[in-house]
C-alpha cells in the first residue's frame, strides 16, 4: 500500500508541474498582449496545458475514488476527451501495478514503467 501512495504523490507532482507550467504561460500570453505582440503561438500552448491538466485531474481523482459529479460538472458542449482519461488511467496503474510488485518483493519490469514507452520514468523506485 505504501508503494500506491508515492505513486498517487507522483501524480500529485505531475498536476504542481503542470499548474505551474500553466502559470507562467499565462504571464507570458498577459505580457506579449500588454506589449502588442501576437500571442496566438503561446495562446495555443496555454489552452493545451489547461486541457493536460483537466484530463490529468479527472483520471487522478477517479483512480482515488472520486465520481465524475464530484470532480466536474462540465456543460454539454465541453466534456472532457474519455480516451484520454482512460490512457492516463491506463498508464498509471500499470505504475502502480508494478509499484506493488516490487513491493512484494517480485521482478522488476523495466517496460512496464511507463506504458507509452515514451518516456525513462521510473515510479516507485
Amino acid at each position: 500500500m505504501k508503494e500506491k501512495t508515492k505513486v498517487f504523490k507522483a501524480m500529485k507532482e505531475v498536476t504542481k508541474a503542470i499548474t505551474l507550467q500553466i502559470k507562467t504561460s499565462k504571464n507570458l500570453v498577459n505580457q506579449l498582449m500588454r506589449e502588442g505582440k501576437s500571442s496566438w503561438k503561446e495562446k495555443y500552448q496555454l489552452d493545451d496545458l489547461r486541457c493536460e491538466f483537466r484530463h490529468f485531474h479527472i483520471a487522478r481523482c477517479e483512480m482515488r475514488g472520486r465520481t465524475r459529479d464530484e470532480i466536474e460538472k462540465p456543460g454539454e458542449n465541453h466534456l472532457p476527451n474519455e480516451e484520454k482519461i482512460n490512457n492516463i488511467k491506463f498508464e498509471w496503474t500499470a505504475r502502480i501495478e508494478e509499484a506493488i510488485r516490487i513491493d512484494q518483493g517480485g521482478p522488476v519490469d523495466s517496460t512496464t514503467s511507463c506504458p507509452s514507452g515514451a518516456c525513462s520514468c521510473a515510479v516507485g523506485s
